[in-house]
């Protein structure tokens, strides 16, 4: 008799298994139907676990980091490019993808990065949104320019990051409520140039239960996430007060 081998179960991919309990956290938004409108997801400050509330951004933040690659990649050509965006190629012997650069008013720039987002402002600082870590993570003095030659190609090139405290959290609430209106703008964008169904086939794609991030309320979805974190109370950043699990990316201060 011969012996029945067993078959090896697949292993699903990042972002699907990674981040598929994130994604149900989510699932309060509802698809909008005829004569009704959409259902803007649950945000931090809504009633709810405020464990769900931390673990619902990291999941928008996650999914828009899979956009920014889906705009990469799109059909149409390379839309950060197309969007006037600066594509800065990995040093020689760097085995890295391309750093991806958008100067905004006030001296502030945006880099995009897979493994998180950098907005620095000169003169003050910069703030790194990790991927995967929802709390922002402060780097003082940090010059995000390609003169300055300190772009981050692999996250060990960023600079020790620091826990925002004091006088730190009112510039780190500015420069991220500047970078998620600059994200709502760039989904709002994207809507305008593509279609929602483009949208939503790049989110579906990235987890089976992406039906539960429309992609018509992403921009209003960082817009009021932006208006939450402007209005928190001064010396609190909000949800991201809640950053139990992430301290070892920080250094301490004296």
């Amino acid at each position: 008799m011969k012996r029945r081998r067993s078959r090896r179960v697949p292993v699903i991919p990042e972002p699907a298994a990674a981040v598929r309990k994130e994604v149900r956290l989510f699932s309060a938004v509802a698809h909008s139907t005829v004569g009704q409108s959409p259902v803007v997801p649950s945000l931090p400050g809504d009633p709810g676990s405020p464990t769900d509330e931390k673990r619902r951004f990291r999941a928008l933040l996650n999914l828009q980091h899979w956009l920014w690659g889906c705009d990469v990649r799109h059909a149409t050509g390379n839309r950060l490019l197309q969007q006037g965006l600066r594509r800065i190629q990995p040093p020689p012997g760097c085995r890295s993808p391309s750093v991806y650069l958008q100067p905004l008013p006030g001296g502030r720039t945006v880099i995009l990065r897979g493994f998180g987002t950098v907005i620095s402002e000169t003169g003050t600082g910069a703030v790194f949104l990790p991927r995967h870590l929802p709390f922002p993570e402060w780097m003082p003095e940090f010059d995000a320019t390609v003169e300055s030659g300190r772009l981050p190609f692999v996250p060990d090139q960023l600079p020790p990051r620091i826990r925002p405290s004091g006088p730190e959290t009112a510039a780190v609430r500015t420069l991220v409520v500047h970078l998620l209106r600059w994200i709502a703008d760039w989904e709002q964008t994207a809507l305008s140039q593509l279609g929602a169904s483009d949208r939503d086939r790049s989110i579906l794609n990235w987890s089976p239960e992406g039906r539960d991030f429309p992609a018509a309320m992403l921009p209003e979805t960082w817009r009021r996430l932006a208006g939450r974190l402007e209005a928190a109370p001064s010396g609190s950043l909000a949800w991201f007060d809640l950053h139990e699990g992430v301290s070892h990316a920080w250094s301490e201060v004296a």
